[in-house]
């Protein structure tokens, strides 16, 4: 009998061999810019996030939506990384605020980098301590823990998932009225971990789905 196919470790294989993986981190890209201006309170969708960005000249400015899908679309086009350069673009591009707390974002995915935790459990750490300093900064906590979860599966590139699935049922209130307390997605209910304990799993088989 054939053993089971693991998804995320076939997606590593498949992200370091084919080229055309590029297609679908663009698309990836598209969901959570989409995601991301939403829990801002704006109201762009996908084809007025590519509007921006695609029908504003080079060196112009692309509106605050449009840089949002930037920060993704660069985000998913660089190896991983957690330098204060980086973290300071994407924090730059998607309207935050800049400061102490969120130049440490780059220790604090360095710390969960280094915590030997599988790959889910380190991500939701990450945004864990992030959400603990900066709560308004949940798009780019986000968008650390995708790059986390590239560097420790050794990805060629993040795939931008996660910010996507803050709206999917893993991330409802309790009843389906609403997103989790906050606006955060850190309910107990929500940190991907396996096993399904407090009803953690589908965050994690949802994610799955995404890159397998």
């Amino acid at each position: 009998m054939d053993s089971p196919v693991n998804p995320l470790a076939a997606s590593s294989t498949l992200s370091a061999a084919l080229p055309g993986w590029a297609l679908p981190r663009a698309r990836a890209s598209d969901e959570v810019a989409a995601a991301a201006v939403r829990q801002r309170g704006r109201s762009e969708d996908k084809p007025a996030l590519r509007d921006a960005l695609l029908l504003t000249a080079a060196g112009d400015d692309p509106g605050p939506a449009g840089k949002v899908l930037l920060a993704y679309k660069r985000l998913c086009a660089r190896k991983p990384a957690f330098s204060l350069k980086a973290v300071a673009e994407f924090a730059d591009l998607s309207g935050l605020a800049w400061g102490e707390r969120l130049a440490a974002a780059g220790d604090h995915a360095d710390d969960a980098l280094q915590s030997g935790r599988p790959a889910p459990l380190a991500a939701a750490d990450l945004v864990t301590a992030m959400h603990a300093v900066r709560p308004d900064a949940e798009p780019l906590a986000w968008a650390l823990a995708d790059m986390l979860i590239a560097a420790l599966l050794r990805w060629d590139f993040a795939v931008p998932l996660l910010m996507a699935e803050c709206y999917g049922p893993a991330f409802q209130t309790i009843g389906g009225r609403g997103r989790a307390p906050g606006g955060t997605g850190l309910c107990p209910r929500c940190p991907p971990c396996p096993g399904g304990g407090n009803g953690r799993g589908p965050a994690l088989n949802r994610l799955k789905k995404k890159i397998g």
